[in-house]
C-alpha cells in the first residue's frame, strides 16, 4: 500500500515538476484571442501546437513547434483561406504530422481542409480541400492508421437531400483524395 501511494506521489511529480520548474509560458501569439488548440507529440519527441488566431472574426491558423529543448516561436501556417477553426494534429507512423481543419466563411460555406507540416523546411505546403460542399462542413476527427489517413466530419445538405450527415474520405498518404466521400450517418 506504501509503495503504490509512493509511486503514485513520485509520478505526479515527475509529471508536474516541468510546469513548476518552468512556470507558464504562452506558445500562441496573443493568449486571448487564441483559441481552439490541437496538440501533438511525434516519435522523436517533437511537439507541434496548431490554433486559430484572433478571435471571432480572423481565424488564421498560427502554429509553434518544440524541438531542441525549447518553443521555436509562433509563425502563421499560411494554408487559411478564409476564416479556420477546430484544427485536429494526428501523427503518421513515420513522425509527420497531418492537421485536418474547417476554414470558411460562416456555417454557409464552410470546408474541411488537410495538409502535412514540413519539419525541415517548417512550413505547410498547400491544404487540399476534401469535398466543395453545398452547405456546412464542420467538426472533423483525423486518424491515421498504418499508411492510411481517415478524415470524418458532420456535413450540412441542402436541396432534395436537405439534413445532415457524418461523412468520411480516406487516401494512402501521399496519393490524392478520392472524388466521392462514404456517408456513416444521415439524419
Amino acid at each position: 500500500m506504501i509503495v503504490k501511494k509512493s509511486f503514485k506521489i513520485f509520478l505526479i511529480l515527475a509529471l508536474f515538476a516541468p510546469i513548476v520548474a518552468y512556470g507558464s509560458q504562452n506558445i500562441s501569439k496573443t493568449g486571448p484571442d487564441s483559441g481552439f488548440p490541437a496538440i501533438a507529440v511525434n516519435q522523436q519527441g517533437i511537439i507541434l501546437a496548431v490554433w486559430p488566431e484572433g478571435g471571432e472574426e480572423a481565424g488564421i491558423l498560427w502554429y509553434n513547434v518544440f524541438k531542441d529543448g525549447e518553443w521555436q516561436g509562433s509563425k502563421d501556417a499560411q494554408i487559411t483561406k478564409q476564416q479556420a477553426w477546430s484544427p485536429q494534429l494526428e501523427v503518421a507512423p513515420d513522425g509527420t504530422f497531418h492537421i485536418a481543419f474547417a476554414d470558411g466563411k460562416g456555417g454557409a460555406n464552410r470546408e474541411i481542409y488537410h495538409t502535412v507540416y514540413d519539419l525541415e523546411e517548417d512550413k505547410w505546403p498547400h491544404a487540399d480541400m476534401l469535398w466543395r460542399s453545398p452547405m456546412n462542413s464542420a467538426w472533423q476527427k483525423i486518424d491515421i492508421e498504418g499508411d492510411r489517413i481517415y478524415i470524418a466530419w458532420h456535413h450540412q445538405n441542402t436541396g432534395i437531400y436537405h439534413g445532415h450527415d457524418i461523412i468520411s474520405m480516406s487516401k494512402l498518404i501521399g496519393d490524392d483524395w478520392p472524388s466521392a466521400y462514404e456517408r456513416i450517418t444521415w439524419t
